[in-house]
């Protein structure tokens, strides 16, 4: 018995501490690691539209591609408009890109750790009032908060704009 009281003791003190960081993180001005507050869609609030926005000219091919059309919003809300360019998985695996860090957001399907992770049925949420906000304000805001903190050391990680250039030049 003192076994597991000592376990449960340690999971309270560990997430106090998680809560003190988190509230100490807030009051230092950083952004909530659990984000803003949700909103909440007024009853009878027509929903927003799921429907991906096509990207004109971008010649991305929409059947390799489920997620290329929901390029368009980043495309429109960028200050200055970049030239979307498709890399397929096997191209990014061979050059050793790291899933998700190395490509934010990119898991290719040989991951088996994160298989059917950005397949998730959101359906009940919507159902319950969740609201999606679009992708294009989701965009500028991560940008603004970007430029808002401090990142020093947080592209360490990342792939490089040197990378990126010889994958760029590979798949033209």
């Amino acid at each position: 018995m003192t076994d597991i009281r000592r376990t449960l003791l340690w999971g309270i003190f560990l997430a106090s501490l998680f809560f003190i960081w988190e509230s100490w993180n807030r009051h230092n001005g950083q952004p909530s690691l659990f984000g803003p507050p949700a909103r909440v869609a007024a009853p009878g609030a027509a929903s927003p539209s799921t429907t991906p926005t096509p990207v004109p000219g971008s010649g991305l091919p929409g059947t390799a591609a489920p997620a290329a059309p929901s390029l368009g919003a980043p495309v429109a809300a960028a200050p200055a408009a970049p030239a979307p360019a498709w890399i397929d998985d096997a191209t990014l695996v061979d050059a050793g890109v790291t899933p998700w860090t190395g490509l934010p957001l990119w898991l290719p399907p040989s991951e088996p750790d994160s298989a059917g992770f950005m397949t998730m049925d959101c359906s009940r949420a919507t159902r319950a009032g969740m609201v999606i906000r679009p992708l294009a304000d989701t965009v500028v805001d991560t940008a603004a908060w970007l430029a808002a903190r401090d990142n020093g050391g947080a592209w360490k990680h990342v792939l490089s704009a040197d990378v990126e250039r010889r994958l760029l030049d590979r798949s033209t």
